[in-house]
């Protein structure tokens, strides 16, 4: 299917937080965040969530002097300010996003909202200042952007240290119970089946041993309270409340349905993190409707693209045929927006580290695949082998100066098509080296590679201490890699023979 993309976060700014003293950072829909440990990839997204995480309570949001830019001093003994506003883009197809958010609009065209946060001081009688925060929408300091609006728009963080196993487990965070909601599955049906399930588990009860160890159990127990209550013990093999029957499915793997529990950690991280990706996806188009969702939906205006785009099946369901031609998808996604949207909202995702676990293939295989979802996506990482494969124009790279943690991205970088795949081909079969290095020296060729840390050996001035990379582009075109070095805010040199070309007259 060709759903339109989610929305994104489109620019970040932040002010007077931990590691930024005041940052500009235009982004896309994919992001990949680089940079040194303590940088304050983290804490980027930490200004995010102050925002966008529905987790976060509203003590949560309260920031401490910690929180404050590191080169302020005593920021809230001098009434010092934190600010954070992200952008938002690629919303226009959504029609309920648009009406919940109206306030937060800054642009028109294209279509953009704002939020801010904002951490401010009232100064007290005695001199001192109370602090408080405030969230709100476009430049509307008194139109708030509260919890039900995250119902609409949030951030979900998948952070770096997680237990998938705990949270597969979990009734309320399980990814498959959240998918699950997805679907119209109807009480009755779930009564039918857990009557004769029912029956069937109660022969297990049918046997001596079981018969004999309730009785057991009753003579024991009533002993002890006599006959006060109504408290006759009886065994049942599982949970068969209609209510309840779907909070037993669990995942298994493999032919030999290995429980997620006996499956190796970079596996069962691969499984989480696609699951919440499945989850996360846009299902304004569903892919199964009861019929009488069906018959009711046919008394709409424009209801004829459903006789087009589905197809009744065995059960009385109507399965969502698996080719549709693009002007079948788009003008089925504007009437089920219309008149079936589930008002679900939409979910940016950040994951931190994905590569846990996991060796380098399935690292690139798990980011090409995060790389092809529909959801907009953040994401940190200290894996050349991610860095390797991410697109050119997804690179957020933050770097640490004097002044604070810089924010650089290649969001809004131009080049050639030509010089886009140079540069992709380099990086891939660098393992994205050139992401790495506090500074790099561009050469022409093999051998200048070699032979310039050999100098720099000589002088004692060994490259890998100053963390410079020295960098064969294999061509004399500096051009588009000097480009992306400026946008990323590396510093950098070249280093060239000065070839020139012979008149042959």
């Amino acid at each position: 299917m060709n759903i339109p993309n989610a929305p994104h976060i489109s620019r970040v700014q932040i002010q007077n937080f931990r590691n930024f003293n005041f940052i500009d950072a235009e982004l896309s829909h994919k992001q990949v965040i680089i940079g040194e440990n303590n940088v304050g990839k983290t804490n980027f997204l930490r200004a995010i969530q102050l925002i966008l995480d529905p987790k976060l309570s509203d003590e949560d949001r309260f920031l401490n002097e910690t929180d404050f830019y590191e080169g302020l001093d005593s920021p809230m003994e001098n009434g010092a300010e934190v600010r954070v506003s992200i952008d938002i883009k690629g919303f226009a197809h959504n029609r309920m996003l648009l009406a919940i958010l109206s306030d937060a609009t800054l642009n028109d065209d294209p279509a953009t909202l704002r939020l801010t946060y904002h951490y401010y001081p009232t100064k007290k009688e005695d001199g001192t200042y109370e602090y408080q925060y405030r969230i709100f929408q476009g430049t509307k300091e008194d139109v708030p952007f509260t919890h039900y609006h995250r119902r609409y728009l949030n951030l979900k963080v998948i952070p770096a240290i997680r237990d998938v196993e705990t949270e597969m487990k979990n009734i309320r965070k399980s990814p498959i119970n959240h998918l699950l909601k997805n679907y119209d599955i109807r009480k009755e049906e779930l009564k039918g089946i857990a009557d004769r399930l029912k029956e069937t588990s109660d022969e297990v009860l049918s046997i001596d041993e079981l018969i004999h160890l309730t009785e057991s159990i009753n003579s024991r127990f009533s002993k002890v309270i006599g006959q006060q209550v109504d408290s006759s013990v009886s065994l049942e093999t599982i949970d068969l409340d209609p209510n309840r029957i779907l909070n037993t499915l669990k995942i298994m793997i493999g032919q030999g349905q290995r429980p997620v529990s006996d499956t190796s950690l970079g596996l069962n991280n691969i499984l989480y993190i696609s699951l919440i990706l499945l989850s996360l996806e846009d299902n304004t188009i569903p892919p199964i409707l009861k019929e009488d969702t069906f018959i009711k939906l046919l008394e709409e205006e424009g209801s004829e693209i459903l006789k087009q785009c589905y197809e009744q099946n065995s059960n009385g369901n109507y399965i969502l045929k698996g080719m549709l031609t693009p002007e079948n998808q788009k003008t089925l996604y504007t009437f089920m927006d219309t008149y079936a949207s589930d008002n679900k909202g939409f979910t940016i995702l950040a994951i931190e580290e994905p590569e846990a676990h996991l060796h380098p293939a399935l690292q690139r295989l798990i980011f090409k695949d995060v790389m092809k979802q529909n959801t907009s996506v953040l994401m940190t990482t200290h894996s050349p082998y991610i860095t390797s494969v991410a697109p050119i124009n997804s690179i957020v790279h933050l770097r640490s100066l004097n002044t604070g943690t810089t924010v650089k991205t290649t969001a809004s970088l131009s080049l050639s098509e030509r010089d886009c795949k140079d540069l992709e081909r380099y990086v891939d079969v660098k393992k994205g080296e050139i992401y790495f290095g506090k500074g790099v020296i561009l050469v022409e060729g093999v051998a200048e590679e070699y032979l310039i840390p050999s100098f720099a050996d000589a002088l004692h001035m060994p490259l890998d201490k100053k963390g410079i990379i020295c960098c064969t582009i294999n061509s004399t075109n500096f051009k588009p890699y000097i480009q992306f070095l400026g946008a990323l805010g590396i510093p950098y040199v070249v280093i060239t023979d000065g070839d020139y070309i012979m008149d042959p007259r």
